[in-house]
């Protein structure tokens, strides 16, 4: 008989491992079974509120053969290192964002998890909101024309404080609820003036209990996970590609490991 619930240990115990032990907890697929931090105290506390066993060695908790799959939020630098060595102990790895500092670090998280054969994943929460799978499908679809530029700058003003996507035919802002403005015809949409987003009801939140959900749904059925190392690896490019654009003042052309193309810069 398939295993029901994902059995789940944690590497690091702060504040954004706290909010996924929360979304753990919460989890129709997932449970907890031993958490890990250095602090004995942040461990401690998060075991205790679990009901698991806590430790301060990553090497104990890997060598828990009631851990199917271990997520990981420590330190940037620290990522990789604990994504290769988990999936070296042959668990599975769910690894918080941005899963490594340099790409090559990425390549080498990724090259681990497939030669010790075990899935690996980024919690970006993104990839599991239905805002941004509605934003994705209308620019994939050519709602905007080709994206031109993206936003991240927060303003004083409520309706600039918002993430925006720049089109050749239109712009998009990543607000609550999402909105875009089309200069083309656009099926279900008008042309020329602002409107919602439409956004499917039922989808995803984009919540911790969505990116818990979706990696162990994945690993139980031994499918792709909604977030693969890749898709990672592919947004750490981008993230490397604007410092460096920024620093060399000239644009960066994207490609290779990702599989996708693009620009960072002017």
């Amino acid at each position: 008989m398939a295993r029901q619930r994902l059995r789940l240990g944690l590497i690091g115990c702060g504040e954004i491992a706290a909010q996924t032990a929360q979304g753990i907890a919460e989890s129709a697929y997932a449970e907890h079974v031993m958490v890990m931090d250095i602090e004995e105290r942040l461990a401690q506390d998060l075991g205790e509120t679990y009901g698991v066993p806590h430790t301060t060695r990553v090497e104990e908790l890997l060598a828990n053969m009631a851990v199917d799959a271990v997520y990981i939020a420590v330190p940037h630098h620290l990522l990789a290192p604990l994504s290769i060595q988990a999936a070296q102990a042959g668990k599975h790895v769910l690894v918080e964002k941005p899963m490594a500092t340099t790409l090559a670090d990425a390549d080498a998280a990724i090259a681990a998890a497939r030669k010790a054969g075990v899935t690996l994943s980024v919690a970006l929460t993104a990839q599991v909101d239905r805002d941004c799978l509605a934003i994705r499908q209308l620019i994939v679809d050519g709602a905007i024309g080709a994206v031109d530029a993206c936003s991240a700058v927060r303003g004083q003003d409520p309706f600039e404080e918002i993430y925006r996507i720049y089109g050749d035919a239109g712009q998009i802002i990543r607000g609550s609820p999402p909105r875009i403005f089309v200069t083309n015809a656009v099926a279900g949409l008008t042309r020329g003036v602002w409107q919602d987003v439409p956004v499917a009801a039922d989808g995803p939140r984009g919540d911790r209990v969505a990116v818990v959900d979706g990696f162990a749904r994945a690993v139980l059925a031994g499918e792709p996970p909604p977030v693969r190392g890749e898709d990672g690896r592919a947004a750490l490019a981008f993230i490397t590609a604007a410092y460096q654009s920024g620093q060399e003042y000239r644009t960066i052309e994207l490609g290779g490991g990702s599989g996708r193309t693009g620009t960072a810069g002017d």
